[in-house]
């Protein structure tokens, strides 16, 4: 069989560990998009969510005897990690609503009458890259 083993004796715990490996992986796809075109980042993603479902899927159909101790961790772990992540949102959507506005990633500074194309030339070519917000002066 081809599924690592965490833990041997433990069958429901191995398909929890498996269903996170093809989460995290599916997250690390869709942020760093590996692929040049969007349709094939599309259907990696959708193929990478349809192996978790059937992961699911085969789950279901298998007798553990052990469920009930891992259902019990498993959910505390993951309502601990929820309430963490809506609290991290709320923190940072307080801090954009009240943060300093503006504010730039870059400031360019250029001579008025010799270099202006150059300079709006920069800003472009920066924020196309970085995809950040720059300032000309």
């Amino acid at each position: 069989c081809l599924v690592p083993a965490v833990a041997r004796e433990a069958p429901s715990v191995q398909v929890v560990a498996m269903g996170c490996v093809l989460l995290i992986f599916l997250l690390v796809q869709f942020y760093l998009k590996p692929w040049r075109s969007v349709p094939a980042n599309m259907a990696d993603g959708i193929i990478a969510g349809l192996m978790l479902l059937m992961l699911l899927c085969a789950a279901m159909s298998t007798n553990f005897g052990d469920a009930d101790v891992v259902i019990g961790i498993l959910g505390a772990v993951l309502f601990v990690l929820m309430l963490a992540l809506v609290l991290g949102l709320v923190g940072y959507g307080i801090q954009w609503r009240f943060g300093k506005r503006p504010f730039y990633h870059n400031f360019i500074c250029h001579h008025k009458a010799d270099a202006a194309a150059q300079a709006r030339f920069l800003q472009i070519m920066l924020i196309q890259r970085t995809r950040r917000t720059v300032f000309i002066d």
